[in-house]
C-alpha cells in the first residue's frame, strides 16, 4: 500500500505528542532540551520526528515548522 498524494492544501494529522515536539522544535528547542523537558530519551525523540517528517511529506525540521505556521499541520484527537 503506498502513501496518499498529499497536496498543498491537505491537512495533515499528528498524533499529539508529534505536534508537542514540532512546537519546541519551531521555538528553537534541541532535540536534547525537549528530551529533558518532556522525561523522553534522545532516541524517543529523534524517533517522533522521523515519523512526523515522513507523515508530513516534508524534507527537513524546517520544512515541517513551515508547514506548522501556515496551519497546514493538526494534531488527532485522543
Amino acid at each position: 500500500m503506498s502513501a496518499p498524494n498529499l497536496t498543498d492544501n491537505d491537512p495533515i494529522k499528528l498524533s499529539p505528542r508529534q505536534m508537542q515536539i514540532l512546537k519546541l522544535l519551531a521555538k528553537g528547542h534541541s532535540y536534547k532540551a525537549i528530551s529533558a523537558s518532556l522525561d523522553l530519551t534522545l532516541g524517543t525523540i529523534k524517533q517522533h520526528v522521523h515519523l512526523l517528517l515522513k507523515k508530513s511529506e516534508c524534507p527537513n525540521k524546517a520544512a515541517a515548522v513551515n508547514r506548522l505556521q501556515r496551519g497546514e499541520l493538526f494534531s488527532k484527537k485522543r
